[in-house]
């Protein structure tokens, strides 16, 4: 049923997803906060999409097309009981106040349906103070409201918000070889070499490392400055993992990356926190246009200095 609305659900690598869907759909029990991760926003969206259809159909058979919820979907239409939100900035983070009108918003009561839906794009690019209010409506959700977050990868999300909403990662068509996941590869690659060097005995190696964000150098302004902001989120997961690891607990962990086992061995828990800590003014510097080679050269020596280098 479902891959006529997305045939690539058929695919054999979606099997278990698909069922999840299915078994979700039929027996409406769609989980209140649930996180897409695939490689392609754009196919993403139309998961959620679909989704938020079954939230709100009111047919004796889920998504059978008799109730009016389905007539306005599957004509195209925008249902006024789901609303997408979605950044307009260059960073492409959705800001703090849109989470804070959110909340405003959660709690109305629906125009035509019985519930509501709300689907934040690129979740995985909030920064961390967004995250974190959003996540209190995850720990608290009006009731009828569901919530979704569309994500290229889970790990730019905060462990609170991973721990507490249902993951349903996608394979979509082609995306083994598409450009957006080569590049997501090569920037967690660099983001594993950037977090090693700042465990590095002398500041060269990983001043070395920020010549990537010369923009003058380069001409790709805005993608570098969309890419720094992601290289934080992925720092803040590698440090969260050293972090765990530092403090005994690492059995928590399948897979620990090698930078976060090196930083572990080398920095302690109070030191991590304060890497850690260091993220969020590093993220909103960069966010506020501020000189992407100063907030490179910043995040080198301000978390070398919070690790004790």
């Amino acid at each position: 049923m479902l891959s006529r609305h997305l045939p690539d659900l058929a695919l054999p690598v979606n099997a278990v997803a698909a069922e999840q869907l299915q078994r979700m759909i039929t027996d409406r029990r769609i989980p209140h906060a649930l996180v897409i991760e695939g490689s392609d926003p754009d196919k993403n969206s139309a998961l959620a999409r679909l989704l938020a259809q079954a939230w709100l159909c009111s047919c004796e058979t889920p998504l059978s097309g008799e109730c009016r919820v389905c007539q306005v979907f599957d004509g195209g239409g925008q249902h006024c009981d789901y609303e997408i939100v979605r950044s307009s900035s260059a960073s492409g983070a959705i800001p703090i106040d849109e989470i804070r009108a959110l909340k405003e918003k959660a709690i109305r009561l629906p125009t035509e349906a019985d519930g509501m839906v709300f689907l934040l794009e690129k979740g995985d690019c909030m920064f961390s103070q967004a995250q974190n209010a959003f996540l209190k409506l995850f720990e608290e959700p009006p009731d009828g409201v569901l919530f979704l977050l569309t994500c290229q990868t889970r790990m730019k999300l905060l462990e609170t918000i991973r721990s507490r909403a249902f993951i349903l990662h996608v394979e979509w068509s082609e995306e083994q070889d598409s450009p957006q996941k080569q590049q997501q590869s090569e920037l967690e690659a660099f983001a594993e070499k950037f977090a090693s060097s700042l465990a590095a005995p002398a500041d060269t190696d990983c001043l070395i490392l920020t010549g990537r964000y010369c923009p003058d150098k380069q001409g790709k302004g805005g993608e570098l400055r969309r890419e720094l902001i992601e290289l934080f989120g992925l720092l803040r997961e590698i440090f969260r993992q050293a972090l765990i690891l530092s403090s005994g607990a690492g059995s928590i962990i399948e897979s620990p990356s090698e930078a976060a086992k090196l930083l572990a061995s080398k920095v302690s828990c109070e030191r991590l926190q304060e890497m850690t800590a260091q993220l969020a003014s590093l993220e909103q510097a960069a966010a506020n246009n501020a000189a992407l080679s100063l907030v490179a050269t910043a995040a080198c020596v301000r978390l070398r200095t919070a690790a004790g280098f």
